[in-house]
């Protein structure tokens, strides 16, 4: 707002009108995408720098819940033996919860689907009226007051090893960004998972050499 001065006499005011808005989306849009790429180097980082399954998928969920704002993240992984799934690790699911839902069939829950199709599932909202999930799944899920989830498969080369389950409280809509940076994450976790198996087989035959 500047004054508007005729013959040394304030007349009247200027004012001045800039619409900021696309600024302001520009520089959200510009915040979340330094956020994601700081979690995905320290996914990155942490792949990098240990063998151990464990450590890798911790660092990955608490990543993950930082950035989309996830309420659990869970990580089953394909047993070949038996074609079950086997909850390897999870972030935000209550102890008194874990063992309802801690193995999952192969072929009927939506996990397993995934892994068969090679493909994410998305379910936006109606997730505890969803026939396609568990019956446990969907009772542990209206519990917790979970609606919605997205499944990606954590695949290595031509091989797909399980599939990381990210739920949200309430309808979540999971726009194009988020699903590629999903997809990305689960395409750094299945070769760090498939290297922590190699390394564990690897160290099981120095043990068994060593004791003959």
């Amino acid at each position: 707002v500047n004054p508007m001065v005729i013959n040394d006499r304030v007349t009247g005011l200027v004012f001045t009108h800039t619409d900021i808005t696309e600024i302001k989306r520009t520089e959200a849009e510009i915040k979340r995408r330094n956020k994601e790429l700081v979690a995905l180097n320290t996914i990155s980082t942490s792949i990098s720098k240990s063998l151990h399954q464990d450590e890798v998928l911790r660092v990955a969920a608490e990543q993950i819940k930082e950035i989309v704002g996830a309420d659990m993240v869970l990580f089953y992984l394909r047993q070949e033996r038996t074609n079950q799934l086997l909850l390897s690790h999870s972030s935000g699911l209550p102890t008194v919860f874990a063992s309802r839902i801690s193995v999952l069939p192969g072929t009927t829950s939506v996990s397993g689907t995934v892994i068969a199709e090679r493909k994410p599932w998305l379910i936006r909202q109606g997730l505890t009226l969803d026939e396609r999930v568990t019956q446990e799944g969907r009772e542990v899920f209206k519990a917790l007051g979970i609606d919605s989830l997205a499944v990606i498969p954590l695949q290595s080369k031509d091989k797909v090893l399980g599939a990381m389950d990210v739920t949200f409280s309430g309808t979540h809509e999971f726009d194009p960004q988020e699903q590629q940076l999903l997809l990305l994450i689960g395409n750094q976790i299945g070769p760090a998972i498939e290297n922590a198996v190699l390394y564990k087989e690897v160290q099981d035959q120095v043990r068994r050499i060593t004791s003959l």
